[in-house]
């Protein structure tokens, strides 16, 4: 709940663009429908500028304080939300659009995003 926490803090102190990119990271972003299980305000917090879709690449590439490769997280993930079937159902697709945006940056850095993470 650490995004939903940081959104809700950072609104309070007048900070909307730093919400916005501690929010969208959630799941590499929440459409309407499900922003409101989490009690947010029913619209998209889909990542759409550089540093929402940077932070919420490099948030998944991070397993406690070590850092990973998506495949390992996303498998650490399906792991220990077992039991949560909202988790669950969201895995697939925020795989899908983070190893999407992944391989784009990758191209336009000319270098792994993986490899640059890791090392």
């Amino acid at each position: 709940m650490h995004g939903v926490e940081g959104y809700s803090l950072l609104m309070k102190l007048g900070h909307s663009r730093e919400a916005s990119v501690c929010i969208s990271h959630i799941l590499f972003g929440l459409e309407a429908s499900e922003a409101v299980q989490f009690g947010l305000p029913a619209r998209d917090f889909i990542p759409r500028t550089i540093e929402e879709r940077l932070v919420s690449l490099v948030d998944l590439m991070i397993e406690g304080d070590q850092p990973t490769t998506l495949d390992r997280r996303f498998s650490s993930l399906r792991k220990r939300y077992a039991e949560n079937g909202f988790l669950m159902g969201r895995l697939d697709r925020a795989q899908q659009t983070a190893m999407s945006f992944m391989i784009q940056t990758s191209k336009e850095i000319g270098e792994s995003v993986e490899k640059v993470i890791i090392v």
